[in-house]
């Protein structure tokens, strides 16, 4: 199992973002991820990933969620007006179904 963890640090505004995965027995830490240099030489390489989850594992559910944590929000805008007006118009409806005029029954069940 894979966990991810994340700090803010407002005094050198950086994030830091740590990984471990749970083993039988015990547990492994990742370290700093080393760049390597793309040149014309191995430009069509295959490029192995920086990390692989299994999908099942819920790490990257366990990444968003970290980094969510530690203040880390979407840029593109939300616009939930659109949510809340569909939401609006529900209860709306719900309100007419409910209060609607029907069949008095003066307590009788209708059949």
């Amino acid at each position: 199992m894979i966990e991810f963890s994340a700090e803010y640090s407002a005094y050198t505004r950086r994030f830091s973002l740590f990984c471990r995965q749970t083993l039988y027995g015990g547990c492994a830490v990742a370290r700093p991820v080393i760049f390597d240099e793309v040149t014309t030489e191995n430009e069509g390489n295959i490029v192995e990933p920086m990390l692989l989850m299994d999908e099942g594992s819920n790490g990257a559910q366990n990444l968003i969620d970290a980094l969510w944590q530690a203040g880390v929000r979407p840029s593109g805008k939300w616009d939930i007006d659109p949510v809340l007006e569909a939401k609006n118009e529900n209860l709306e409806d719900l309100r007419r179904i409910i209060w609607a005029p029907g069949p008095q029954t003066h307590g009788r069940a209708i059949t």
